[in-house]
């Protein structure tokens, strides 16, 4: 193996299948298949590390949770992250106050394949504000969110789905309040711009 030279993937089967060698001017990838021919479940994990040799950090994908609401005795929320790839992932996780400022981060790390659920006063020990919103920033759109609330006097629990496109147009399917049902909703705006939001009831 020359100065600068290493293997950057292995067959299943143990050989050597790629290498990569870091020149004062320049990088170079040797391989023995086109990438095309990598097993599927490996190519992932293979680009990554092409990604990584080159300094070239996947491009980040954004999403977003509309609310959450905290409050000891009274809400409860719980976030739920699940990875479906064949490589870890990192997700960098912003809580937000109502207002837009940002209040604290954290960086969650998903193993292939799994996940993590959590409440959220546990993922940020010291949050300083009872609601707001969170911003989601992955490596992959596979990534996949919820949040769910429970109201911790009545025990009704509901849950949102992250949403990963932002939009001029929303749609709520369904609203109802009656003596057993309250409807609501939280709108978030993810723009640097103040904006204008005009509602319609059907």
């Amino acid at each position: 193996q020359a100065s600068g030279t290493m293997v950057i993937w292995t067959s299943t089967e143990g050989f050597n299948c790629g290498v990569a060698r870091s020149f004062s001017s320049y990088k170079t990838i040797g391989v023995s298949s086109e990438f095309g021919n990598i097993p599927a479940g490996n190519r992932d994990e293979i680009m990554s590390k092409y990604l990584e040799f080159f300094n070239l950090g996947a491009p980040s994908v954004s999403s977003y949770l509309a609310h959450f609401a905290v409050e000891d005795g009274l809400w409860g929320t719980e976030l739920t992250i699940g990875n479906p790839t064949s490589s870890s992932q990192e997700v960098l996780a912003t809580i937000y106050a109502e207002n837009g400022s940002a209040q604290s981060a954290t960086t969650l790390n998903l193993p292939a394949k799994s996940g993590l659920s959590n409440d959220l006063s546990n993922l940020f020990p010291s949050i300083p504000v009872t609601s707001g919103w969170i911003h989601l920033e992955a490596t992959s759109s596979e990534i996949k969110s919820i949040i769910r609330y429970t109201n911790l006097v009545s025990e009704a629990s509901t849950s949102l789905s992250t949403v990963s496109e932002v939009s001029p147009h929303l749609f709520l399917p369904l609203i109802e309040n009656s003596a057993v049902w309250e409807s609501g909703f939280s709108v978030v705006n993810v723009s640097g711009e103040q904006s204008t939001l005009s509602v319609e009831a059907y």
